[in-house]
């Protein structure tokens, strides 16, 4: 087994965390959008920085090919 490095632990992490959701990509990634998009109307970076940039690896992660 490979070691991955603290990057792609937290890849792997992340996606584990995804698939704990239980949801269809397709409703997942609607409801990611939703709540991104409701931090965007709701005070952007400055209030939800931290929370967006989850939001934004979460998406990226259901955009990357499954390993």
């Amino acid at each position: 087994m490979e070691a991955l490095g603290p990057a792609g632990e937290a890849r792997a992490e992340l996606a584990a965390a995804i698939a704990a959701l239980r949801m269809p990509p397709a409703g997942l990634r609607r409801w990611l959008e939703r709540n991104r998009a409701f931090c965007l109307r709701h005070g952007g970076r400055r209030y939800y920085a931290e929370l967006l940039d989850l939001y934004d690896e979460c998406l990226a992660a259901l955009d990357a090919p499954a390993r």
